[in-house]
């Protein structure tokens, strides 16, 4: 399986936790999404063989993080058919007995469909820290909420440090 290499995954993942005020694992939720919407921008950008991508094209795909090794896979979870008319959502039956002898009709498979690390692209790359950038702030515009849920209706008084766009 290839791997996109991310040296200090594990540091980042930590620092932006910690700095942000974030459980690990939102960080690392955000993380998956994020890579995921770059994985797209590049699917769209670089590899346009498949010429409708609806808003439910990319559900059969995951990424999955690996902070041990600091990089991350991308996966695709496909259905064997007998002949595949769409190649990224179904897979040649064929194909699979190679590998598996034992493969049936209407099993799925799940592939590694990460692109090679100097494939994955500068537009990609951007799309990914715009995602996680939207994530994080969400994650921590959530978590507030819910801080601040139970004192709903009720009176405070406070000091307003700073507004930053539309909020205090």
């Amino acid at each position: 399986m290839s791997m996109v290499q991310l040296p200090g995954l594990q540091a980042m993942i930590d620092g932006i936790s910690q700095e942000r005020n974030l459980p690990k694992s939102a960080v690392q939720e955000a993380l998956r999404e994020a890579l995921l919407k770059g994985y797209e921008r590049y699917r769209r950008t670089y590899r346009p063989e498949t010429e409708v991508f609806d808003e439910h094209y990319f559900d059969n795909f995951e990424v999955e993080l690996d902070t041990e090794e600091e990089g991350f896979r991308v996966l695709s979870t496909e259905t064997i058919v007998e002949i595949a008319n769409v190649p990224d959502h179904q897979i040649a039956l064929k194909e699979v007995q190679e590998v598996a002898s034992e493969a049936q009709l209407g099993d799925t498979v799940i592939l590694d469909v990460t692109p090679d690390q100097n494939e994955f692209g500068r537009m990609a790359a951007i799309q990914t820290k715009q995602v996680l950038s939207q994530k994080l702030r969400d994650q921590q515009r959530r978590l507030i909420q819910e801080e601040f849920q139970d004192l709903e209706g009720t009176v405070l008084q406070a000091r307003v440090l700073r507004f930053e766009r539309q909020s205090i």
